[in-house]
């Protein structure tokens, strides 16, 4: 369960769904598209098949998220080796709930922490969202269209796990926990809390940045109170401020409150502060509280990482998000349990192989683990970047964060074009979150002149460490690490590659 999520009301929804493997259409039966069945089917609220709300799924399997569905199917000797010899497919969720009409006035909104991988969302027959990821995290927002009383929601999803993103295991379905958020009419973004510290003349604050959104047509006037925490549970300060928020338009409020005996998040000491900022109004009231770290960290090209001033070298693990007998669907206890083990191993850094996941991020802040957050797709494309975009504004409220890479082993890293769409995916990283460095993991193409290591801000390597000291002798000024220096594919108990009896 997500810790730092809290809210006036958020419910967990990952229970009561209903499942199947197979596809199905949304279009009107063949035979009786005429005038009258397309002219229905192009309005709103009007998709058939398992997005209307009498659909018939009482055959359906009944599951719980998170739910991977590619454990249970039988190894198949001509699937593809790299997804473990199972096929994954195309399947539906369905799942029905009812909202109070209390609810009227608040936004309704899904958070998805993440499912595998292209999907559609259908809410009471109306296509909601499209999602182009196995490694994302997004909100829906439900307001709109969302009944109250009596006539019970329907949400659907159809998830196309057909094609694939990663030369890994990566499952299939809603792999994640979902969450629905009720808030007031005026109320604080999803993921609109940024407490941001600063270490500046030798004084600590912690500027927090709220965005405060309207969901309805009317302006509202607010009260923003923002209040520190130290690790202790004792108030540090507070902030208040007042402002208007226009009907379906948002306010972004900025604030900072000062840090007396800082107690400073390490490795050794993972101290956490935290932020509550409510908003409150004759519209009623909403908090979201985050938490943060005080650290401070530097990059040096002849000297390495430098954590609160101290230099640390990161021994770190590339880590992917399966798990034995779960495949993708990892319960947060195993989650926990295997950082533990990292750390016990000697470990203090963990890289996000190759996928961000919000409650991995929460458990290293508890844990004192650096990480390495991992963007999935190199691309500067509109929908990629606003996918980046989602990645940051997840990330940047976490002090184990100490590096965003935006790309793993791309064919383009060490071309013209490979340099512009780093830059410009840089360049959208730096607006939303300039305290921490971008790289990428590359495994060739570094020395190139026109490359993206000539624009990114340090330069990770993989699986060549010889080449480390020439790339700092072209690059002296260029930070360069070591992103990826082993791995193995074989299965626990072999230690032979046998193609012929695939493992």
């Amino acid at each position: 369960m997500r810790y730092v999520q809290n809210e006036s009301e958020i419910l967990c929804l990952n229970h009561g769904w209903r499942f199947i493997e197979k596809d199905f259409s949304v279009l009107p039966p063949e035979a009786s598209i005429k005038h009258d069945a397309i002219y229905r089917y192009a309005k709103a609220g009007a998709q058939l098949g398992p997005a209307s709300a009498d659909f018939d799924d009482g055959d359906w399997s009944e599951v719980s998220l998170p739910h991977d569905w590619v454990p249970f199917k039988d190894f198949t000797p001509d699937a593809y080796p790299n997804h473990g010899y199972k096929r994954r497919g195309i399947g539906w969720y369905r799942v029905k709930f009812q909202l109070p009409e209390s609810d009227k006035e608040r936004q309704i909104l899904l958070d998805f922490e993440g499912m595998s991988c292209d999907a559609q969302i259908y809410f009471n027959g109306q296509l909601l969202y499209r999602n182009f990821s196995g490694y994302k995290s997004f909100a829906v927002d439900l307001t709109d269209m969302a009944n109250f009383g009596d006539v019970p929601n329907v949400l659907a999803v159809r998830v196309d796990a057909s094609a694939w993103e990663g030369w890994w295991y990566e499952g299939a379905g809603i792999y994640r926990s979902v969450w629905l958020h009720k808030k007031a009419a005026a109320h604080i973004a999803h993921n609109g809390v940024w407490a941001k510290p600063v270490f500046k003349e030798g004084r600590w604050t912690v500027e927090v940045e709220t965005t405060v959104e309207n969901s309805f047509e009317y302006d509202r006037d607010f009260t923003l109170e923002t209040a520190l925490y130290a690790p202790s549970g004792s108030l540090c300060g507070t902030a208040v401020q007042t402002g208007t928020v226009k009907g379906y338009d948002s306010a972004v409020m900025k604030s900072a409150i000062a840090v007396e005996k800082p107690e400073l998040w390490s490795i050794d000491t993972p101290n956490l502060y935290r932020v509550k900022a409510r908003v409150s109004g004759d519209f009623g009231e909403h908090f979201q509280c985050v938490e943060t770290g005080l650290r401070t960290i530097r990059y040096d090209a002849d000297e390495g990482f430098f954590l609160n001033g101290e230099n640390v070298k990161m021994r770190g693990f590339c880590n992917h998000q399966d798990h034995a007998g779960v495949g993708a669907a990892v319960p947060y206890a195993i989650k926990e349990y295997r950082i533990a083990l990292l750390k016990k191993l000697g470990a203090n850094a963990y890289r996000c192989a190759h996928n961000t996941d919000p409650e991995i991020l929460e458990i290293c802040d508890r844990q004192g683990m650096l990480v390495m957050e991992e963007n999935r797709t190199f691309s500067s494309a509109e929908d990629n970047l606003l996918r980046l975009e989602s990645m940051i504004r997840n990330s940047r409220n976490h002090p184990s964060v100490v590096m965003y890479s935006m790309f793993n082993e791309e064919p383009l890293q060490g071309t013209r074009k490979g340099h512009r769409m780093a830059g410009r995916m840089q360049a959208l990283v730096h607006r939303l979150d300039a305290s921490r460095p971008c790289t990428g993991a590359f495994n060739g193409g570094q020395m190139e002149d026109e490359g993206a290591a000539t624009i990114l801000d340090i330069v990770g390597i993989n699986y060549n460490p010889a080449s480390y000291d020439a790339f700092h002798a072209k690059f002296p000024n260029k930070p360069v690490f070591g992103s990826e220096t082993a791995s193995a594919f074989m299965v626990r108990g072999e230690w032979e590659e046998d193609r012929e009896h695939r493992h």
